[in-house]
């Protein structure tokens, strides 16, 4: 019951940790096939430009390129994890506003709770600690998410612009000074286009899976719960029997007091009884232990 309880909160905040999991997993192994095929690809160009005489001046251009390269794929993946833990953090306390806010929704929406509320006059202490809170925190938290968000995500733009712009010029100066054919400058830049398509999806990954895991690990444990109750056998829709309680005691795991305390009652075959009290009198309990 734990396990289920905590999954289910886990859906409220990130949806279904388990699809959250496939999609993170398909994106990365997308992205990391996508810059695998790009390299081998990218390989007989590097092939071909060999089999040409390179000056040096070209070589230094292309190491400068290459390393540059490197380095922005580096910075990428720290913005993308630096601005997921930012993520995580702000929506772990939006969550607790958000939970808040609809514990207090879940009771104004029962009509057995709106006398109490009206009796009691608790109309202002919910507008604060419920709506105000989400109006006014919640709203700040969403707007501090969607501009670091909106930041990060325009500065990998801009340094994925600055790698395409590096390699397209380089393969302009390769195209003009070998004289290659324009289909396979055309394929070759498809291919550098995947690599930073492929970084770009495994940086989108980056520091996801600490949210994910935990509640996807609780989606394979409550699959492999198995029931623990047991039945018997008698059959008793024919055959009518009385039923009988005698000084039953009853208390729940982890409680203190009894729910039930020396409980003493008959139902004789065929009779209609109606348990009646008030909430938290026993009626359930009588009725399980039935």
């Amino acid at each position: 019951q734990d396990l289920v309880k905590r999954y289910v909160e886990s859906i409220d905040g990130i949806a279904s940790p388990f699809l959250k999991l496939v999609d993170l997993t398909r994106n990365f192994l997308t992205g990391i096939t996508s810059i695998v095929c790009s390299l081998i690809f990218i390989k007989d160009f590097v092939l071909t430009l060999f089999s040409y005489k390179i000056s040096k001046s070209i070589i230094v251009t292309l190491f400068i390129i290459l390393l540059s390269s490197i380095s922005f794929i580096a910075l990428i993946l720290i913005i993308s994890r630096k601005a997921t833990e930012n993520w995580n953090y702000i929506n772990g306390e939006y969550k607790g506003i958000s939970r808040i806010y609809d514990t207090f929704k879940n009771i104004v929406m029962d009509y057995k709770t709106g006398k109490e509320i009206r009796v009691y006059q608790c109309q202002d202490f919910i507008e604060n600690e419920a709506i105000s809170k989400l109006r006014t925190d919640g709203k700040k938290l969403i707007k501090k998410a969607a501009n670091q968000a909106a930041f990060s995500n325009s500065i990998i733009a801009i340094i994925a612009a600055i790698i395409g712009l590096l390699i397209y010029s380089f393969l302009g100066v390769c195209s003009l000074s070998f004289n290659l054919s324009s289909s396979f400058i055309i394929e070759t830049t498809g291919a550098f286009s995947q690599i930073i398509t492929g970084v770009t999806l495994v940086a989108s990954t980056i520091g996801k899976e600490k949210m994910v895991l935990p509640y996807a690990k609780d989606f394979f444990k409550i699959l492999s719960c198995y029931e623990e109750s047991t039945y018997g056998t008698i059959d008793i829709c024919c055959n009518f029997i009385n039923i009988e309680f005698k000084n039953v005691y009853f208390k729940y795991p982890n409680q203190k007091n009894y729910a039930l305390k020396n409980v003493s009652f008959k139902i004789d075959k065929l009779d209609k009884v109606a348990l009646v009290g008030r909430n938290g009198s026993g009626k359930s309990t009588i009725i399980k232990l039935l």
